[in-house]
Formats: structure tokens, sequence, C-alpha cells
């Protein structure tokens, strides 16, 4: 999916993002149709790879910040395009699911069905972190423990101007990308690194 900067603003309006306007649009009909059902939302911040259960560092999916950080660590990605000064919150998987039961159990022993319906925010607001500290934590671990899938080395960073971000992009993915699949076209290979690199352009646009 491509953001679509022409109508996708207008759509936005005042909210900041397309991930906080469609949540919103999801709890006002739980509100609208929950009915005499005992139901409350839980709004958990950004879900990150397990504390301890099932073991340390366990993840089902590479979507959101875990994929970016994947995709650095395997050189895929070279720039990511944010405010490294944003600071952010972060929950583990395994607390967050400890959590979500806990509040389905308040919920069915303690609210009653002419209350309002009861919003959990499962956040970490006393420790958060910034983008540019994740980064920094990423390279080093990396560089410790690299994964065997590598592509390039991990060298990747934040870039806030777009223009800037565009122009690292055309050096640092595509020109790379198209110099790696030329030869491998001149050996007599199936080009396939350009492929492998603009769906990560793609999803940085986001």
């Amino acid at each position: 999916m491509i953001w679509d900067y022409d109508n996708g603003f207008k759509l936005l309006g005042e909210w900041p993002n397309t991930y906080v306007y469609t949540k919103s649009i999801a709890e006002n009909i739980v509100k609208k149709h929950a009915g005499l059902m005992p139901i409350g939302i839980f709004r958990p911040a950004i879900v990150m790879p397990t504390y301890r259960e099932p073991i340390c560092g366990w993840i089902d999916n590479m979507h959101g910040l875990v994929g970016v950080t994947a995709g650095g660590a395997m050189g895929l990605i070279r720039a990511n395009y944010c405010d490294k000064s944003v600071k952010m919150s972060v929950v583990p998987g395994d607390l967050t699911t400890n959590a979500l039961i806990v509040s389905a159990w308040d919920i069915a022993n303690n609210r009653r069905f002419n209350e309002e319906i009861p919003i959990y925010n499962y956040v970490s607001k006393e420790n958060p972190i910034n983008i540019e500290e994740i980064t920094r934590l990423s390279k080093k671990y990396t560089l410790l423990l690299p994964t065997n899938k590598i592509f390039w080395c991990c060298s990747y960073r934040n870039i806030k101007y777009y223009p800037i971000y565009l122009l690292y992009m055309c050096f640092q993915h595509l020109l790379p990308a198209l110099v790696i699949d030329a030869f491998a076209f001149c050996i007599g290979k199936q080009p396939s690194f350009l492929k492998t690199t603009l769906p990560s352009f793609g999803y940085l646009r986001m």
C-alpha cells in the first residue's frame, strides 16, 4: 500500500496519523454497538517482542518498528524517514497479553452494564525511548550478534527532511541495487536485489 498524498491528509483532518484515526473509528463502533455486552477498550503502546514468555525476544511478525529494525540489521534499510528525537512508548508482547487478560477479568467482575465502557491504556510513560536511542542499540547488538541473512553492512540513519531522505535513498538503496543486478545479469544470474529493495522504499514512505 502506498500513501495517497493528495487525498490522505484531507481524510485525516486534525488526526496525526492513520493509525490513531482508524483506531478511533473502531472504538466508536465498539461504543455504539456494545449494548449490554460486558466490553472494554484496551489500548497498548507499540508492542515489541516478548520480555520473558514464552522466551525472551519472541515475535510472530515483522511489522512496524520490528520490521524497520530487522531491515536495518540485514542491511536492506539504509535510511528511515522520521524525527530521531521523537519519544515512543513501547511495551513487551507478553506483558501486554497479561495486562489484556487482567483488564478482561476486571470488566467481567466489576463493570456494570449502565456504566461507560472502560478504557485501559497500557503504556510506559515513565520510561520512553527515542528513535535515535533505538537505532543506537540496534546497531550495537547487530554487531555483537549479526544475522546470517545479512545483505549488506548495518549502517542506517534517521532523516527528518524528506528531500534529503529521497536523495539518500537514491544513492544508498536504488543505485547499489541497480549496480548489483546489472552485475548479476552480466554473469548470467537472475537479478533480484532491486526487487528486494523496492518494497522497503515504499514501506518507509508511509
